[in-house]
């Protein structure tokens, strides 16, 4: 997450988990939100919960979503890209990008 913030211009300091808020928003030379729907049960009422549409109508805004397959079948844009982090702090961790279909 801070390698994307430091491409949009946030500053590091300014990037926290937004496990207890769900959506952090931070302003760079992009809008960004930061999404974390850990804490939500799955189906698209987590999608719901943090006003999803209403940020996907944003289309200077990068969205970022953890736990992103909480939200099961909710149907995102075409220009949605899934990362994928494998490993945890112990290990080298194993990251993948891929477009989301």
């Amino acid at each position: 997450m801070k390698g994307i913030c430091a491409g949009l211009g946030v500053a590091e300091e300014d990037v926290t988990s937004p496990s207890f808020t769900l959506v952090n928003p931070h302003a760079g030379r992009l809008q960004l939100y930061h999404i974390d729907l850990y804490r939500l049960d799955e189906g698209a009422s987590a999608a719901h919960a943090v006003d999803l549409d209403d940020l996907l109508n944003d289309e200077r805004a990068v969205i970022v979503i953890e736990w992103a397959e909480r939200m099961g079948n909710y149907p995102l844009p075409g220009h949605v890209w899934r990362i994928t982090i494998e490993g945890d702090g112990d290990a080298p961790r194993k990251i993948s990008t891929q477009a989301a279909q």
